[in-house]
């Protein structure tokens, strides 16, 4: 009885002790995260061109700094919620992303109070290593700062992000009778 009494305390130990490993090694490789800096670039010069509405000239930049390393980046812009897909042109693209690259920027020129309504960002893809089977997945996320305001918004996928999304899916068994 007495050893099964020191087996079961061995075994929690143990489990105490991979879990902890687990969590150091997680918050680990979060630190290792690089920083991004972004650049709103506004001139300061107002530009009227036969127009009623005054327009200026942006240059959005983002630029890494520390170590880690992003894959597969592309440069976006956004009207409110929506990425404008008039501007494609401007849309830069990297295979790799780290404080070696050079600064991802963009030269824009829009209305001055539409200003807050414009945001510039990137997406990108970071590889996760899944623990039971040691498959390499691959989890998309975005950042964007606004051009009008001192703001930065973070958008990724999240642990169970399907089953949420199949959740949200409209039963038929679960409407109601019209």
């Amino acid at each position: 009885m007495t050893s099964l009494i020191i087996a079961l305390a061995a075994l929690v130990v143990a489990l105490i002790a991979l879990l902890r490993d687990n969590w150091e090694h997680r918050h680990s490789s979060m630190s290792a995260m690089q920083e991004l800096q972004f650049r709103a670039g506004a001139t300061g010069i107002a530009i009227q061109r036969d127009q009623d509405r005054d327009r200026q000239e942006y240059s959005p930049s983002v630029f890494a700094m520390g170590p880690g390393t992003r894959y597969d980046v592309r440069t976006y812009l956004w009207v409110e919620d929506l990425v404008e897909h008039k501007r494609k042109d401007l849309q830069q693209t990297t295979n790799r992303f780290d404080n070696t690259s050079a600064p991802l920027s963009s030269t824009i020129e829009i209305y001055l109070d539409d200003a807050e309504k414009v945001w510039f960002g990137i997406g990108f893809n970071e590889p996760r290593l899944a623990s039971p089977s040691f498959a390499v997945h691959m989890r998309s996320q975005f950042v964007r700062s606004n051009l009008g305001r001192y703001e930065v918004q973070v958008w990724q996928w999240y642990r169970f992000s399907a089953v949420r999304k199949w959740w949200g899916l409209p039963r038929l068994w679960l409407t109601p009778d019209l």
